[in-house]
């Protein structure tokens, strides 16, 4: 391969297919920024050197791509590497070609450079509409707001001599891997030369796998639902229209072609607000749920097993029946985002008191649920409270088949709220709870105590609270103690608190710690290191000077009742009414009759 840096000005008809598994384009507004000022800086220092006799020194070298040989076009590369620094070229050529110059100046020959399929992108076809055609309906926002960043920039003198300047001095140079490089060398080459890089998902995997053995016809569709589940799950602003294979290629042939692209997350970052459940998880959850219903017995939930368990289920054998499975759990997989996005809460995790959950993703409240403040923000309280408390598949199953009957409806609040606290307390009935910790109150210590009874006793604690139910849970509390309460929300915790500390810092000599119930709360392991060994009144200032709580159990013991040995008798006594329907627990004996 020539040595020499290609600008669009010398690029001629060579091309670049992005394949399959390429994640969608990724730069944010601040790199777009960035890549156009050091362009604009070369091209400043270029002004002052006109009489420089090599022009080659003003080049702006914007990187490697590395590719690959395809076997039906020697003109054409898989782009295995730098998918999005040609990419942003790209759209600021076409900002270019959209701005109006000067009459007759002389900006380059960018329509020659944005020739048809100079970027193939394989499937992504809102994406190749917008670099294409203009269409910015199905873009990969990200797209969209790159090429945004270029024209205002390019707007700010409108120098023809700049566009130029880009046209014929944006270099990069092209590193083809060894012809005959198998899929695995090339998705290795890749890494080794972008230490951010990571080997493919196995959902990615597992996408090809699956979609190529339905018919051609349908695939486009099949990818484009794939597609907007992965979206949907990384928290993308905007689906995708979707991937397709190309006519006639053979799933050999696909992954011949497929590596992974410049690995940043798709979406640039962390994203804003992200689902309650990862993509594994939500493909597994689907594939019960169809296996349920077309009676395939059931299936591991272990994401460590996921293309097997696919494998398991749709195994090779009559190509027909097959494609017609998959077909089917494509559609159960549709109808799973399409109630994931209108029934359920998303996260934001900004960290400490700026977690925030948000309920439904594409359609506002009204048209999933009604006008009720009240109602809403328990739904939001109740599903970020088993998202903690309890893995995905256990209550997500069935949450999802009793929202179907909804999909084009709207569901009431209070019926969902009840539905979820019933599949909670199913999991108790069917003694997926562990439940030997809490038959007695001095059963309950640490350690033995589950993580879930704190989760459940803070839902409780919230709920007391809301509905002004005092009853002895909550006595007069300040002011700014009950803004924390009102205030609360759920959180992953990990680490059990002794409220008052096992090894306090002016510690009476001869006192064994306290492992009891009442003076245990469950909150972060950074929050327990801040703690430390303070005592009382040092947590209490913490709380309030970071104004939020990651435990009502703990509000409840330094605010109402710092009684460790009555605190665990009423706290074992909510639970006990809350569970109060379970008929036996271990050895029969009901929590009713404690």
């Amino acid at each position: 391969m020539n040595n020499e840096p290609l600008t669009p000005a010398t690029i001629g008809l060579t091309t670049f297919r992005v394949p399959l598994y390429q994640r969608p384009y990724a730069w944010e507004d601040a790199e777009v920024g960035q890549l156009l000022e050091d362009l604009h800086e070369n091209f400043e220092n270029f002004k002052k050197a006109e009489n420089d006799q090599n022009p080659k020194n003003y080049h702006y070298h914007i990187g490697i791509l590395s590719v690959a040989e395809t076997s039906d076009d020697k003109s054409r590369f898989d782009l295995i590497d730098g998918q999005q620094r040609i990419t942003t070229l790209m759209l600021i050529g076409k900002a270019i070609t959209k701005l109006e110059y000067p009459e007759k100046s002389d900006r380059g020959d960018w329509k020659a450079f944005l020739i048809r399929h100079r970027l193939h992108l394989y499937g992504r076809t809102g994406d190749q509409d917008f670099l294409e055609n203009d269409a910015r309906g199905e873009c990969n926002s990200k797209m969209v707001a790159a090429f945004d960043v270029a024209t205002a920039f390019l707007k700010q003198d409108s120098n023809a001599d700049f566009a130029k300047y880009i046209y014929e001095n944006a270099a990069f140079f092209l590193a083809e891997v060894p012809t005959g490089y198998s899929p695995m060398e090339k998705n290795q080459q890749f890494v080794r030369m972008n230490n951010r890089g990571k080997q493919l998902e196995k959902y990615e995997i597992l996408k090809v796998q699956l979609i190529s053995r339905i018919p051609e016809q349908t695939r486009t569709n099949a990818f484009a639902i794939w597609n907007g589940m992965a979206d949907c799950l990384m928290g993308l602003k905007k689906t995708e229209n979707g991937n397709s294979t190309e006519n006639g290629k053979s799933l050999e042939d696909i992954l011949n072609s497929q590596v992974t692209d410049d690995a940043k997350e798709s979406n640039g970052g962390e994203a804003l607000y992200a689902p309650i459940v990862s993509i594994p998880e939500f493909l597994l959850i689907a594939l019960a749920r169809y296996c349920h219903e077309h009676g395939k017995g059931t299936i591991s939930h272990n994401k460590e097993k996921l293309i097997e368990t696919f494998q398991d289920k749709f195994p090779q054998g009559d190509a027909s029946t097959v494609a017609t499975d998959i077909q089917e759990f494509v559609y159960v997989l549709e109808k799973q985002v399409q109630l994931l996005e209108k029934f359920f809460i998303f996260i934001s995790k900004g960290g400490g008191k700026d977690d925030r959950y948000k309920l439904g993703r594409t359609a506002d409240d009204e048209d999933s649920f009604g006008d009720n403040p009240d109602a809403k923000k328990h739904l939001i309280v109740v599903q970020s409270f088993l998202h903690v408390s309890t893995e995905p598949h256990l209550w997500l199953i069935p949450a999802f088949d009793w929202c179907l009957q909804f999909i084009s409806t709207k569901v009431e609040f209070l019926p969902f709220i009840r539905k979820l606290e019933e599949v909670d307390d199913s999991l108790i009935r069917d003694k997926a709870r562990e439940l030997s910790s809490i038959i007695k109150p001095e059963d309950m210590n640490y350690p033995n105590i589950s993580h879930y009874w704190f989760y459940r006793l803070d839902y409780e604690l919230w709920k007391r609270f809301e509905e002004k139910k005092t009853n002895d849970t909550w006595s007069e509390l300040p002011v700014e103690v009950k803004k924390l309460v009102r205030d609360f929300r759920f959180r992953s915790c990990g680490s059990v608190e002794h409220i008052i500390p096992q090894n306090p810092i002016t510690a009476t000599p001869g006192i064994q710690p306290d492992h009891s119930f009442g003076n245990l709360a469950l909150i972060s392991g950074s929050r327990n290191s801040k703690f430390s060994n303070l005592r009382m009144e040092g947590k209490k200032e913490m709380i309030l000077s970071s104004q939020y709580t990651e435990s009502l159990k703990m509000i409840h013991f330094l605010w109402c009742d710092s009684d460790t040995q009555n605190a665990g008798i009423q706290m074992h006594k909510i639970i006990s009414e809350a569970v109060a329907f379970t008929n036996s627990i271990e050895q029969g004996v009901g929590l009713t009759a404690l």
